[in-house]
């Protein structure tokens, strides 16, 4: 296990029962959570409660992406997407987001990719 990986568990442990056994990249409870990115591929946080408070991580689950997907999302970026999109793809590079933001904004719910 990476050494962030094991700092990252530690400051979970005492808040989140999964906190040993989560590997999520984009974890709520982690002070640091907006500067991470999430690949559709990648896990999610599967606590229930955390997916009642945050509209970012309902976003990840109601969402459907190519599993083996080079784009990637952070919190913001999921933030944006409006209820009701189902298909969307994030970005492969970071100088894309703000684009990726406007479009988002501008489109509302016409926003899909082909599967």
């Amino acid at each position: 296990m990476n050494e962030n990986k094991v700092s990252k568990q530690r400051g979970r442990k005492a808040q989140c029962s999964r906190a040993n056994t989560c590997s999520a990249p984009i974890c709520p409870i982690d002070k640091h959570h907006t500067e991470a990115v999430w690949y559709p591929s990648e896990p999610k946080c599967l606590k229930e409660e955390y997916k009642l408070k945050y509209k970012w991580l309902r976003r990840m689950f109601e969402t459907k992406h190519h599993r083996n997907a080079d784009y990637y999302f952070d919190v913001e970026m999921l933030s944006a997407i409006p209820k009701g999109v189902t298909r969307i793809k994030g970005i492969a590079d970071p100088s894309e987001k703000a684009q990726w933001l406007k479009d988002i904004k501008k489109s509302n719910k016409n926003i899909s990719i082909k599967s």
